[in-house]
């Protein structure tokens, strides 16, 4: 969706190998660690006509005091860094699940606590919850570049 203030010829529009580059990115630039200890996982949906659509599933446990999107949303403004600026507004979903933030060693468990293990990861994402959405003008993104 553009919106009416959108200049469309020097917007960013990223394919789907370059919003992977730019997720694993943002994994390597400590999300990765951050969803291990502390739950929450973030994924940069799409960037099309300098619109952002980023996704973040905090862990039913957490607390409200305990969701820190302004991280997130630093770790993505850094990843992105000059190509911030051809970003018009980003729209931030955030949903809550099951899942919990923790590393799973296989080793100690039999294979079916294993599988059990691995299906309440993968379920975190699929049984989700909204939370709410919210929008973030260019300015307050590079606000959180600086």
């Amino acid at each position: 969706m553009i919106y009416p203030d959108t200049p469309a010829n020097n917007a960013l529009t990223l394919s789907g190998l370059d919003l992977k580059k730019v997720n694993d990115l943002m994994d390597t630039n400590g999300l990765s660690m951050y969803a291990m200890f502390r739950g929450p996982r973030a994924y940069l949906l799409e960037i099309k006509n300098g619109c952002a659509t980023l996704e973040i599933i905090y862990p039913r446990h957490l607390p409200d005091s305990g969701r820190d999107e302004i991280y997130i949303l630093k770790v993505l403004a850094y990843c992105l860094g000059k190509s911030l600026a051809r970003i018009n507004h980003l729209l931030l979903l955030e949903y809550e699940a099951k899942g919990s933030g923790a590393f799973i060693d296989f080793r100690f468990y039999t294979k079916e606590e294993s599988r059990q293990k691995a299906d309440d990861a993968l379920s975190s994402s699929v049984d989700k919850k909204k939370i709410r959405d919210r929008i973030f003008d260019r300015n307050e993104l590079i606000d959180l570049y600086k």
